[in-house]
């Protein structure tokens, strides 16, 4: 299942969000391997894990910021980045927040992992692909409890 948000067309024209399928995400079960194999639904015992969803916050290169910050007080002969044509057609939108400016992407793992163990690989890609990101929330479906009144009730 391909919960993940994805990067969508417009990202310089300030689409900042690539959320992903969030209920899809939480609705993930996965069986443990058992022989005969489980058949939903499944117990608490026959599930190996569940989708955990995460938001991963991504900052712009510093680089980047500077050249909006320069290019919004009329300064654009600060940077090369400034004065692009690219840069420069896009650069309207961005410019007011450039010093805030951030893209969230929605990731779903599984609930056996930890924050931290996605934050190690956001840190490991982050290298790779120079920029600033940290992994901000995680979160799974919470456990459905249902009283009595709310049975006779439906």
């Amino acid at each position: 299942v391909d919960a993940i948000g994805k990067p969508s067309a417009g990202l310089l024209e300030g689409t900042a969000l690539a959320m992903g399928d969030y209920d899809e995400c939480l609705d993930i079960v996965v069986p443990r391997r058992m022989r005969p194999p489980p058949v939903p639904p499944y117990t608490e015992s026959q599930i190996a894990f569940h989708g955990q969803y995460c938001v991963v916050q991504i900052q712009l290169p510093e680089g980047i910021k500077q050249a909006a910050m320069a290019y919004q007080i009329g300064n654009r002969s600060a940077s090369e980045l400034a004065n692009s044509k690219t840069f420069l057609k896009n650069l309207v939108k961005l410019a007011p927040r450039a010093d805030v400016a951030e893209f969230r992407l929605g990731v779903c793992i599984p609930s056996v992992c930890l924050k931290s163990d996605l934050q190690e690989i956001v840190n490991e890609v982050s290298k790779f692909v120079m920029l600033n990101a940290s992994a901000i929330r995680c979160e799974t479906q919470p456990k459905k409890h249902v009283e009595v009144y709310q049975i006779i009730i439906m």
